[in-house]
């Protein structure tokens, strides 16, 4: 069964319903209200409202760029593998994403907390939240601009990574597992940066590395 909200159409889905379908938002506004297991959902454009609860997108699911995404505090995001999100800067991202597979799009993204194990992730001038942990498993790509790594953040970055923007260490902590292949421009103010077996850090111009 599928249930289709289109342009003008309002609907609100809370914990006693029951999902087992595909919801398809084409328009119009969608609002999640304490839901911890769905069907598939297939985002297009219109605005999504998660207030409560877990929303998990997986094999079938999306949401696309096009949709204005509401992720409150205290609300929780899964991608599951081929499942694909997009986020960025019109959206609203208080609450929690965990990644293990799928992937994930963001773009222009000053909070959130993303804790990513597996899956692969488009970053361009993004700082996420306190908390975040993005592992080495994880496929990092950067078009341009910047990946922020702030106060109580963790990031990995090594071989199957490809960043042709820059990383910013600013207290939080940089795992550096690249070769002379991968190595990108690097700007470390503060926090930890750890080198890893077999790693190749070139420092030059315009990279800079201070008394951390």
């Amino acid at each position: 069964s599928t249930l289709t909200v289109n342009i003008g159409g309002s609907t609100v889905l809370d914990s006693p319903d029951t999902w087992n379908g595909e919801v398809s938002l084409n328009g119009g506004d969608l609002t999640l209200k304490g839901v911890n297991q769905n069907g598939n959902i297939e985002a297009v454009r219109g605005n999504l409202d998660l207030t409560s609860g877990r929303l998990t997108i997986g094999e079938g699911s999306s949401i696309a760029e096009a949709v204005s995404t509401n992720l409150t505090e205290n609300t929780k995001l899964n991608i599951t593998e081929n499942g694909s999100v997009s986020i960025d800067n019109n959206d609203t991202w208080d609450g929690a994403i965990s990644m293990n597979g799928g992937s994930l799009s963001l773009t222009e993204v000053t909070t959130g907390i993303l804790n990513a194990t597996a899956g692969e992730i488009i970053m361009d001038n993004v700082t996420l939240g306190a908390g975040t942990v993005i592992e080495g498993d994880v496929e990092v790509t950067s078009t341009d601009g910047y990946i922020n790594i702030g106060q109580d953040m963790e990031f990995t970055y090594d071989n199957n990574d490809n960043l042709a923007g820059e990383i910013q260490l600013n207290g939080g902590i940089l795992n550096y597992g690249a070769d002379e292949n991968h190595s990108t421009n690097l700007s470390a103010t503060s926090g930890n940066l750890n080198l890893l077996n077999s790693s190749y850090l070139v420092v030059t111009s315009p990279s800079n590395i201070e008394d951390l």
